[in-house]
C-alpha cells in the first residue's frame, strides 16, 4: 500500500494499493499559516480533508490460514 497515490502506483505490476491527497489544499493550507504567522497570528489548528482509499490489484483477500501440524 502506498501512502501517496501517484501514476507510478498505477503502473505497476500489480497496480498499488493507495491513498489519494489533496496536495493542492495542503499547499494552499500551509501558504496561508505562514502568512499568519508572518503576520503575527498564530497558526492554530488544522483538520485536514480524509484521503481517498483506492482499492488496486495489490490489496486481495486475506489467505486462508493453513492447518497447523501440532493441533489437535
Amino acid at each position: 500500500m502506498a501512502w501517496d497515490d501517484s501514476v507510478f502506483c498505477q503502473v505497476v505490476h500489480p497496480p498499488l494499493t493507495a491513498l489519494a491527497w489533496d496536495a493542492a489544499a495542503y499547499g494552499a493550507h500551509a501558504a496561508r499559516v505562514l502568512a499568519q504567522v508572518a503576520g503575527g497570528t498564530e497558526a492554530g489548528s488544522y483538520q485536514p480533508p480524509a484521503p481517498v482509499f483506492t482499492v488496486r490489484g495489490s490489496t486481495g483477500s486475506p489467505r486462508r490460514a493453513a492447518a497447523r501440524a501440532d493441533a489437535p
